[in-house]
This record gives structure tokens, sequence and C-alpha cells, in this order.
């Protein structure tokens, strides 16, 4: 019975084969060409979803990237609009320096004789 010729072998081999494949069609367990023909699909449309990830990861990127310029640019006009205020309040500031009497002493001064 554990004779190893090889016609033995061969047809041992051979008796194997056909066991597996009526199991296989018994279970209905996929053809080998099926599975292979399966995974062709699946690597053709890997490289499409490569490079889906690569541009999204490439928006992300830029999206971050944008972030510290938009906060720098919103620094820059909050630094703008309180140039500005402090230029009014100096202009106010001067306009009543200028004055030669204070306003709360204006209407003393029309009472003044000199006038």
């Amino acid at each position: 019975m554990n004779d190893f010729r090889p016609g033995n072998f061969q047809g041992a081999v051979a008796r194997f084969r056909d066991a597996i494949r009526q199991e296989g069609k018994r279970r209905e367990i996929p053809e080998l060409q099926a599975i292979l023909s399966h995974e062709r699909r699946a690597k053709a449309l890997r490289p499409q979803w490569t490079k889906v990830a690569w541009a999204g990861a490439a928006v992300v990127a830029l999206m971050l990237g944008a972030i510290p310029a938009y906060e720098r640019a919103q620094e820059r006009q909050r630094e703008s609009e309180q140039e500005k205020a402090d230029a009014v309040l100096l202009e106010q500031v001067n306009a009543g320096l200028a004055r030669s009497v204070p306003r709360a002493m204006a209407p003393l001064m029309d009472w003044a004789p000199g006038n």
C-alpha cells in the first residue's frame, strides 16, 4: 500500500486532484480562474482609488497650509484697524490741545469783557 513507485505516485496525485475538484464543485468553491479574474478587476480599480486618495490628501494639506495664512491675514487686518483707531484718537487729542481755551471754559469766554 505504501508503494512509492513513480506510477503509483502520479496516480495518487491524480486521484487527489480529482477528489479536490469534486469537493470544490460540491461546496461551490470558485475555480482558480474566477478568483484570478476577480483579483485582476480589483487591481484595475486600485490605481484609481489610489489617485483619489492622493488627491484628497493634497486637498487636506492645502487646507491645513491655508489656515496659518488666513490667521496672519486676520491679524494684519486687526492691526490695521487698531492703527486707524489710534490715528483718530491722536487727531482728537491734538485738536483738544490746539484749542486756546478748554471746551469746558468756552461758555465763560463768551462773557469775557474783551470780546
